[in-house]
């Protein structure tokens, strides 16, 4: 079963806007206001490896034309896919 959260409360200060739970991994989201991402955009992804679980696809959503990868690992895509 997958649940959807959000992690004001287990991050304290430090926030994700969207958790994606699936199957033993959480997929950490971002939504950012820019059409020039950078790795800045999911600084606080590196936090989600407090809740003891896998961190999966690493995601932000914005303004982009086109999937761009931000790092090895993360990746920026157009916030019309949705």
């Amino acid at each position: 079963m997958s649940h959807i959260f959000t992690t004001t409360e287990i991050l304290s200060k430090n926030e994700v806007d969207l958790l994606i739970e699936a199957g033993d991994s959480i997929h950490p989201v971002e939504f950012k206001k820019t059409a020039t991402p950078s790795v800045t955009a999911s600084r606080h992804f590196h936090l989600i490896k407090k809740l003891g679980k896998k961190v999966g696809h690493r995601t932000v959503f914005c303004f982009v034309e086109k999937d761009i990868a931000l790092s090895e690992d993360i990746i920026a895509i157009p916030i019309g896919y949705l």
